[in-house]
Order: structure tokens, then sequence, then C-alpha cells
């Protein structure tokens, strides 16, 4: 079975090695982000969010997602059928 999203998750372990020490914000990766499919970005904003649920509303904004922004892309993976399958064979 392919995985296909190492580029996906490589994004956010980078992202997340790279958080300030101080207020633990993932860095600014929005150029790299908007490259990736709905899927992808759903996948890269789910891992980071549970690896960091505490900075939710700071890895949110360095993707430059809003939380309606974020409700409306999981929504869109979940009606699609075969986004909604991608999703859950790479998603945590």
């Amino acid at each position: 079975m392919r995985r296909g999203l190492s580029a996906a998750e490589l994004m956010v372990i980078g992202g997340l090695m790279a958080c300030s020490a101080s207020g633990g914000a993932v860095v600014e990766t929005a150029g790299a982000y908007r490259t990736l499919t709905v899927v992808e970005r759903a996948v890269v904003l789910s891992l980071a969010l549970r690896v960091q649920p505490q900075a939710t509303d700071s890895i949110l904004s360095a993707y430059g997602v809003s939380r309606a922004g974020f409700d409306s892309l999981m929504y869109a993976v979940a009606i699609d059928p075969e986004l909604a399958r991608i999703y859950a064979a790479a998603a945590p």
C-alpha cells in the first residue's frame, strides 16, 4: 500500500523541531503547505495538532488557517469517500 505522505509528515516534523523555545509556536511554513493536496493539508494539521494540542492557535496561525478553515478542510475530506479513505490511511 502506497503511503505517499512522507513530504507532508516531514513538514510537520520539521515545523515542530523549529518550534520557538518560548512559546512553542510552529514556524511559518505556509509556502510549502500551500503546495499540498487537500488531504495532505488535513493530515499535516491533524498531526501537528495531535503532537501539540496546547498550541492549536499558534499552529493554525503558522499554516495560515483559521479554526473555521480547519473545520471546512476536515469537512471537505469527510464528505469525499476517496479523500476520507486516504486520510484514514495516513492520519494518526
